[in-house]
């Protein structure tokens, strides 16, 4: 895929730009995964805790800072910060609660990132409810690779579910969408926790310690 020129100074200046907004809710992990080098980020008002890479750069998902610094992205670089756009704009509406980037990744042609939906769901449902409603949902959607894999995991955050599926998404007059998700899956009475790892397509393989680690690092804090 074409490099974008200046990249890597563009990455740069928009991560230093925008990283000290974070700084009330963040702070270095103590107690992750050894040897993963995780800043924390707390947000007591949505109820949760997550670990991102430090080098990732977390957009605040108020939806005027949120705007107003995918606006300032696309100004300072427009491939940049369209790509962030493109990930970011279609699913804040739909619960998004955190959302992080890798902005080293940007010359790849897709952007590597995390993200944290949050779910109220009408009654208590059990993590094996949840798994089949997702499983059974992806696997009717024409544009997710199938098959999709999932697997129960265990540790000192609680019991989630990793979920793993490629998708490739196609639109008229827009550049084909070729990725592969990681997602977990965590339940706590009527709330739904969907954090979800996305790489290029290929590059599970090569993230998915990193993706489990992320997970290791959720917390519930209420």
């Amino acid at each position: 895929m074409a490099r974008i020129p200046g990249y890597r100074r563009q990455a740069n200046a928009i991560s230093a730009r925008f990283r000290p907004s974070t700084a009330a809710t963040a702070k270095p992990a103590t107690n992750g995964p050894s040897g993963s080098d995780l800043t924390v980020y707390e947000k007591p008002n949505e109820g949760f805790a997550v670990g991102i890479p430090s080098a990732w750069t977390e957009i605040d998902m108020d939806p005027q800072k949120m705007d107003a610094a995918l606006k300032a992205m696309e100004q300072q670089n427009p491939q940049i910060g369209a790509q962030i756009s493109a990930s970011v704009r279609p699913v804040a509406k739909l619960g998004m609660k955190f959302y992080a980037f890798d902005l080293q990744s940007a010359a790849t042609g897709f952007m590597r990132n995390v993200n944290l939906l949050k779910n109220e769901t009408p009654t208590p449902l059990t993590l094996d409810q949840i798994v089949d409603q997702n499983v059974r949902q992806f696997e009717s959607l024409p544009f997710v690779v199938k098959p999709v894999k999932h697997e129960r995991l265990k540790g000192a955050f609680g019991e989630t579910e990793r979920v793993q599926y490629g998708l490739n998404i196609t639109a008229p007059g827009v550049p084909p969408i070729k990725s592969d998700a990681i997602m977990y899956l965590f339940v706590k009475d009527k709330t739904v926790f969907i954090l979800t790892v996305s790489v290029a397509q290929g590059e599970a393989a090569q993230y998915i310690s990193l993706a489990d680690k992320i997970a290791q690092s959720f917390r519930f804090l209420n």
